[in-house]
């Protein structure tokens, strides 16, 4: 059936400064040494109304890395009390105030190129082996020759087999990277080793049979890193005894040896770091096994490749010396495979079935209008108000707002739970390019694309990501809630691992927080914008008031508020300084209750129309979930099958914000 996906995104435009309101294009701050003559001072009081159960909680881990556990804060006599810290509100004001103002980003780190898991595919059968030694110098190795027939140097060597629960190794001693000798042999399918000897170790005299040759080479193992692996491979170097019937073609050295080492090693170094979550690697933190052991068919769960860990004293012997790129001086060179590009030249595979880098990195799919300000002159209006920090390092302004004065609800606020495991909230990643990148008409990427064929020219970052109001949870029981979530669980049952976390109770709707922005030197469209947000009727659709997101499981419908102006008092930086000069008990005052309307008047209406949608929110009879192939199944499997539907041409990306998507479940 149709539904929405948990987020989708405000449209980010390109920053044209002519046609930019006055006020908010790029410029310098104003700063803080003085009150500007024409420029508004003042404050705000705000009442802050929870519409949906809020989740603002301090987390600990137990069980080492194991699962998150999750409570309200709580005094130091141990009594619970609801404690929201300015920072958080700050921080809700600010991604919603980026996006109406279409300000430039805040923060935006991808600057190198992601990558992504390869199709086994007929791509395979293009792959030539290759070694990087010393220097680094790689050479693609010659193809083996018998007769009229050539095939690549890459030899099985069975090893792996099934053992109910394990897999066991077949090879004793022999190690990954190790210089060895052996015998192979011809068989129905192709070539196949038949024994294996190190360098050291005398040959046995070879079978009664014409179809088995001498031959060296270079072990090529990675372990039992997928579910139907049988075998790994011998490089083959040299043919020692061919008997006239087997040669080895002389090896290609590539010339731009450098520059694909450091691709490479860029390469392996990403496909790391995204196995990397709250700090935590999947590859080092698997509830005591490691990284080399064969756990389970399910991702994550099969031995890791060799490159991606290093072994230890621990390790068993067939893993062989640590295979980072850097450690390639000692003598033995490092086996690796070598992709021929369309056009022309290489790119280095570590295994076959690799994560391979994207042709662009994000930023560059990203308008220089809206990367994050470089130095004060390029600050919008989101830096200036809410303050900036160049990324390097080099520059920074404090914000000219803050929020003070902020009183939260007393325990009665709060409505404890049994506790209350959440499904797994972990969206599809910045690789999800189907679901991130639109074309250059804003419009969704085709069923067509395919995986390869994302992030390349033509392709656009989507925007800001925002997680719309969920109206069915306004009127929701806690039990209705409470049914809601364990629904979601993949087995009906509170699973407890480390990508989710269980809660112990929530702030209940209906309670109230109060704060005030203080606020100096701020342009009228400035101020426009941000009393604009705090009015729910002018950011919602007609009968719907809208709500801004805060706090945790949003998601899943948590976090939604209402915030309303309460008071408001506004000055020039000339009103306040005749009051100062005259000595008046209260400063002269500036009526800005027009601002907000002449805001949404000059703002760009397609950033508005998608930002009041996402504060409405969605129909409280549309269903709101992330895809999943069946009832209770891990949400991945879903991304899985939908990668290999743009094969066919019907991949599903993620449409524009209030669109549904078309089918939950891929059959």
């Amino acid at each position: 059936m149709p539904f929405h996906n948990p987020y989708n995104f405000i449209p980010a435009l390109r920053r044209d400064g002519d046609r930019m309101p006055e006020g908010l294009r790029d410029a310098p701050p104003a700063g803080h040494h003085r009150w500007h003559e024409n420029l508004l001072s003042g404050r705000i009081d705000v009442r802050m109304t929870v519409v949906t159960p809020l989740l603002v909680m301090r987390g600990e881990e137990i069980d080492g890395h194991t699962h998150l556990q999750v409570a309200l804060t709580t005094d130091p006599d141990g009594v619970e009390r609801c404690d929201l810290p300015a920072t958080s509100v700050k921080g809700m004001l600010r991604s919603a105030y980026e996006a109406v103002t279409n300000s430039r980003l805040s923060v935006f780190d991808h600057d190198r190129r992601l990558g992504y898991r390869c199709e086994v595919s007929d791509e395979l059968k293009k792959l030539q082996p290759a070694l990087i030694h010393s220097g680094p110098r790689v050479e693609i190795l010659g193809d083996l020759v018998h007769g009229d027939r050539r095939c690549k140097p890459a030899i099985p060597i069975p090893t792996w087999k099934h053992n109910k629960n394990r897999r066991d190794w077949q090879l004793g001693s022999f190690t990954h990277r190790q210089v060895v000798e052996a015998l192979i042999s011809r068989t129905r399918t192709g070539w196949r080793v038949e024994t294996l000897l190190s360098e050291d170790e005398e040959l046995p005299l070879a079978p009664e049979s014409d179809d088995w040759y001498h031959v060296r080479g270079i072990l090529h193992i990675t372990g039992p890193n997928i579910e139907s692996k049988r075998a790994e491979r011998l490089f083959v170097t040299e043919v020692v005894d061919g008997r006239g019937e087997l040669t080895c073609k002389e090896p290609r050295r590539i010339p731009e040896s450098g520059e694909l080492v450091n691709e490479l090693k860029a390469l392996i170094k990403d496909q790391i770091e995204v196995n990397e979550h709250a700090g935590n690697s999947e590859i080092r933190d698997r509830d005591g096994h490691h990284a080399w052991e064969y756990l389970g068919h399910e991702p994550g769960r099969t031995a890791w490749s060799r490159h991606l860990y290093e072994a230890g004293g621990s390790a068993p012997p067939w893993t062989g010396p640590d295979t980072v790129v850097e450690k390639i001086e000692d003598g033995a060179p490092l086996p690796c495979w070598a992709e021929p590009l369309p056009g022309g030249g290489w790119r280095l595979r570590p295994v076959m079935v690799s994560r391979l880098p994207y042709d662009r990195a994000p930023i560059e799919l990203l308008d220089p209008s809206l990367r994050p300000a470089e130095s004060a002159e390029q600050c919008s209006p989101a830096d200036r108000v809410f303050g900036w920090s160049n990324q390097d390092g080099t520059g920074a302004h404090r914000a000219q707002l803050r929020i003070t004065r902020l009183t939260c609800p007393t325990r009665e606020a709060v409505q404890s739970l049994s506790p209350l495991t959440l499904p797994p909230l972990a969206t599809p990643k910045p690789t999800q390019g189907r679901f991130y990148l639109a074309d250059d008409e804003d419009r969704p990427l085709g069923g067509g694309v395919k995986r390869s064929g994302l992030f390349r020219r033509g392709q656009k970052v989507r925007g800001r990501k925002v997680y719309p109001h969920h109206q069915w949870m306004e009127n929701a029981s806690t039990n209705e809630i409470v049914n809601h979530i364990r629904y979601q669980l993949l087995d009906g049952r509170q699973r407890e691992d480390k990508q989710n976390a269980t809660i112990h109770g929530w702030i209940k709707p209906g309670a109230e927080f109060t704060f005030t922005v203080e606020y100096e030197n701020l342009h009228r469209a400035e101020l426009g914008a941000l009393l604009w947000l705090l009015d729910p009727h002018l950011i919602g659709e007609p009968g719907k008031p809208g709500r801004l997101r805060l706090g945790w499981g949003k998601p899943l419908g948590f976090g939604s508020v209402e915030l309303s102006a309460t008071a408001h008092t506004a000055s020039t930086g000339a009103q306040i300084r005749h009051g100062l000069r005259t000595l008046r008990a209260e400063t002269p005052t500036t009526d800005v209750a027009h601002l907000a309307t002449e805001f949404a008047a000059h703002m760009n209406s397609d950033i508005l129309e998608a930002f009041r949608r996402a504060a409405a929110g969605y129909p409280a009879d549309e269903q709101v979930s992330y895809p999943r192939n069946k009832p209770r199944e891990p949400g991945y499997e879903w991304f899985v099958k939908n990668e290999k539907a743009s094969l066919s041409g019907k991949a599903q990306s993620l449409p524009k914000l209030g669109e549904r998507m078309l089918k939950e479940y891929i059959e």
